[in-house]
């Protein structure tokens, strides 16, 4: 794909993965992929899912890495008779779990060559921080309904015992 940015065939952009640019605000952009897709929906979405998992990288992955050897040579009579074994497994797991607000796609290309399609996705910092204002700015208004609706309810349950007793002692007031 190098060669394609190179030769003004493609954006700039999809070179520049898991890269963060600041100029007038700070921001960081994800590029994704997809390839060999024939469904031109399917093909978006998963460039588009692919950008947003490398925005995510950038900020939370966790590697599990495991390798085992297992080497050998056993020599039967004479030093000429030999058998050596090699066995070398190598096993790595990636895992990124982050939760992206305000995560946008920004630019969508298909190379004219090839069966790829790429996506860009932007994060604008000062966008982030406000989402994440405004919904804590929610979650206390929804703390204060939740205690509004507590004490309502809690007037209402002694304001409705109390019916239920005075109705209870006229009752027992008529045996």
């Amino acid at each position: 794909i190098t060669e394609v940015v190179e030769q003004g065939k493609g954006p700039k952009w999809l070179t520049h993965m898991g890269s963060a640019f600041s100029g007038d605000r700070a921001v960081f952009y994800g590029v994704g992929n997809a390839a060999g897709l024939v469904n031109p929906s399917l093909k978006r979405k998963a460039a588009e899912a692919s950008a947003r998992r490398n925005i995510a990288q950038e900020f939370n992955t966790y590697i599990a890495a495991l390798q085992k050897q297992y080497l050998a040579e056993t020599t039967a009579g004479s030093m000429e008779a030999h058998s050596v074994e090699q066995h070398i497994e190598d096993v790595m797991k990636q895992l990124t779990e982050q939760t992206l607000v305000g995560v946008s796609i920004v630019e969508y290309w298909e190379n004219p060559f090839r069966n790829e399609a790429y996506a860009l996705a932007r994060l604008d910092l000062a966008r982030f921080k406000e989402m994440l204002d405004g919904m804590a700015s929610t979650a206390e208004q929804f703390k204060e309904l939740d205690a509004s609706v507590r004490d309502f309810i809690r007037d209402n349950a002694t304001k409705l015992h109390g019916e239920l007793a005075s109705e209870l002692e006229q009752k027992n007031k008529g045996k």
